[in-house]
């Protein structure tokens, strides 16, 4: 019994840590999502779903990324505007169900296009592990105009793959070098 409980434990501490240290890393903080660019839904799925599906993968990006700063190091960003990549359309008729005659299925698509791609604006913060201000501006543009030229390395039906990549790839060239000093 106890070699089980031993077993149990060891595996349990591999998958709680990591999350721990990559949480402290990165701290992001949303403003008022009615001011937000776009973030409208599309695909049967409310605003305030959208809201939260963009809030838990923006901030999984930024700790994903926070993860390769030094140990004791912070970075802090307030999410002052959001535009996904592409377009809602206006909501389509679906399919009509002959049992829900008074109910029919509007469903709206995001269209991607080279006109519309995605950007965020942020404030944010870099310290040292002694507290010290390494990196620090407001009203931060990040954006990728060339989001569907590039290659795509990873899988495209991840939720806001464009965004989180774009995040990704802001935060190793700007963020990083200067921890990394």
């Amino acid at each position: 019994m106890k070699t089980q409980i031993v077993a149990l434990f060891c595996l349990a501490l591999p998958v709680s840590f990591p999350a721990v240290s990559a949480a402290v890393r990165a701290e992001i903080t949303w403003g008022d999502p009615s001011l937000y660019t776009d973030i409208w839904p599309s695909q049967q799925v409310t605003r305030a779903t959208t809201l939260k599906n963009v809030k838990h993968a923006f901030t999984g990006a930024f700790s994903e990324s926070a993860a390769a700063l030094p140990d004791g190091y912070a970075f802090k960003a307030a999410i002052t505007d959001v535009d996904l990549a592409g377009q809602v359309s206006p909501p389509q008729l679906l399919m009509v169900d002959p049992k829900l005659v008074n109910r029919p299925q509007l469903i709206s698509t995001r269209a991607l296009t080279v006109n519309y791609f995605p950007a965020i604006r942020l404030d944010y913060t870099l310290t040292d592990p002694q507290g010290n201000i390494l990196l620090s501006q407001e009203g931060v543009l990040v954006n990728d105009p060339s989001y569907l030229t590039r290659v795509n390395a990873g899988s495209t039906s991840t939720p806001f793959f464009y965004e989180t990549r774009m995040i990704r790839d802001w935060f190793g060239a700007a963020i990083v070098p200067a921890a990394v000093q």
